[in-house]
């Protein structure tokens, strides 16, 4: 949480397009996680497209502002630079 209210986030190409698939925005699903109580489950990705094979994703699930339920995923990563 505090990594999102001190802007420290970055969404990918392809949350972009679920959220616009959905009818949602990025102010939604930060609300979203700004609002969970909980880290739902904590899981390893088995995906090989990840930088490093499994990278620990959090699961999030939890309303916004408006009472929509929105899943989020993500990871805590450095970024170069």
């Amino acid at each position: 949480m505090r990594l999102i209210i001190a802007g420290h986030y970055r969404f990918t190409n392809k949350a972009a397009d679920e959220l616009m698939h959905d009818g949602l925005d990025f102010q939604d699903a930060l609300e979203s996680i700004l609002n969970a109580q909980f880290i739902k489950k904590t899981i390893r990705s088995k995906s090989p497209q990840r930088r490093r094979a499994g990278e620990k994703l959090y699961i999030i699930e939890s309303f916004n502002y408006s009472g929509t339920l929105i899943y989020t995923k993500g990871k805590i990563d450095e970024e170069a630079g």
